[in-house]
């Protein structure tokens, strides 16, 4: 993987996570329906299926840690690290202990 590549999976897992988060937050708060659609006016309906599943699974927490991981490695790739398979593996292997906690 090089730095190009990293940084474009990097920003679409960042949106990825970034809904989950939204998500998973108005589920918890047991939001309306008319707030669901304000916080995510272009979600597809058979996206927003999907994900709400994921995010009722996983809840609001691993996003949230997700996001700090993701911001870790991208802050590691700029400062530490050249090896991007090697951070994304790391930032795999952080999310999949987030999700078993």
């Amino acid at each position: 993987m090089n730095e190009t590549n990293f940084h474009g999976v990097t920003a679409a897992v960042r949106s990825q996570l970034q809904l989950g988060l939204k998500i998973a937050s108005l589920l918890e708060r047991s939001a309306p329906q008319t707030e669901w659609a304000e916080a995510l006016p272009r979600v597809f309906a058979k996206t927003l299926e999907k994900r709400t599943a994921q995010a009722a699974r996983l809840g609001s927490r691993y996003f949230s840690r997700g996001l700090i991981a993701l911001f870790d490695m991208e802050l590691r790739s700029r400062t530490e690290s050249s090896e991007f398979e090697g951070l994304f593996d790391w930032f795999r292997c952080s999310l999949s202990s987030y999700a078993h906690r």
